[in-house]
């Protein structure tokens, strides 16, 4: 063999090796891109930008399971679990290992009364993710819920790593779920709510009031959660004096009860108002973008 064939067959192999180099960075670098994409979404407050910046992230990164994730979590928070539960199933089946996926087909089938169908989705997650202590509590509040429709006890199946993603049942039991001690699932969606504001401004802007018509005055307004009570806190950061922020604080709670109670009927004695000004913020104040995230409304039940 001539030493000008295994030149030309050394340079083959270093051309090949060159391009899997470069492909491999190319795949590095847009895991790296469709990472800052994702962390960029977790930090966005409002719901209706968020869903935008996902669907503008997927386009590029769409085996991201964690921006599929926070597509399906986006769903929920506007109920419409169908599609929620699609996009769950859609992240478990990019990453099997991804805890949040299973607990959010658990609180959606929770939603949907489907208890033994959440009771084995939390279980599963739970495998992934031990000291989920949420998780943990919400397994045995649907236990409890099925115990109490059915009359027996459901330990669900024992679960298995990289297993196939649970698929939904094709029927739905549906019965109404009255509020006890622990939160009823029903609430669930308005307890993760935040409703940002920016600077010092106190009106909902039109992306708020989306958000709380669909997340908790059309709730409000049904049996489910008739009796149910709420905290409203106001949030501020920590620019301008404290008596200013807490004054602020009171303004942009009396906003979202004032549209609660006057496009949605719901009673003033169920949204109680407490202004909290700059305390108990969300993040340190240290960077502007923190300060956006508290800027805010919260709700916490209260009965």
């Amino acid at each position: 063999m001539s030493k000008k064939n295994l030149s030309g067959k050394r340079f083959i192999k270093i051309v090949i090796m060159v391009g899997a180099l470069l492909a491999i960075g190319v795949e590095m670098a847009m895991a790296a891109d469709c990472d800052a994409l994702f962390d960029s979404v977790q930090k966005q407050p409002s719901l209706m930008t968020k869903k935008g910046m996902i669907e503008d992230a997927l386009k590029s990164c769409p085996k991201h399971a964690g921006l599929v994730y926070q597509y399906g979590y986006a769903y929920e928070r506007f109920r419409k679990y169908d599609e929620a539960l699609k996009y769950y199933n859609q992240a478990i089946k990019l990453d099997h290992n991804y805890a949040k996926a299973y607990f959010g087909i658990g609180d959606v089938q929770v939603l949907l009364n489907r208890y033994k169908e959440a009771i084995d989705a939390y279980q599963t997650g739970l495998l992934y993710d031990p000291d989920d202590g949420r998780a943990k509590n919400s397994l045995n509040e649907a236990k409890a819920q099925y115990k109490a429709e059915s009359g027996s006890e459901y330990a669900g199946t024992t679960p298995q790593k990289k297993v196939e993603a649970p698929s939904s049942p094709a029927s739905v039991q549906v019965s109404k779920v009255k509020p006890e001690s622990p939160p009823s699932f029903a609430e669930v969606p308005i307890l993760r709510l935040i409703v940002p504001f920016a600077g010092n401004a106190t009106n909902l802007s039109q992306d708020a009031k989306d958000v709380l018509a669909v997340v908790v005055g059309q709730a409000m307004a049904k049996g489910d959660l008739a009796g149910s009570r709420f905290e409203v806190g106001g949030y501020t950061d920590n620019t301008g004096d404290a008596a200013q922020n807490k004054e602020i604080s009171k303004q942009r709670v009396e906003a979202v009860r004032d549209y609660l109670i006057n496009d949605f009927g719901i009673q003033a004695d169920r949204l109680v108002g407490v202004y909290y000004g700059e305390k108990s913020p969300r993040f340190p104040n240290d960077t502007q973008e923190n300060q956006a995230l508290n800027r805010r409304v919260e709700f916490k039940r209260i009965q």
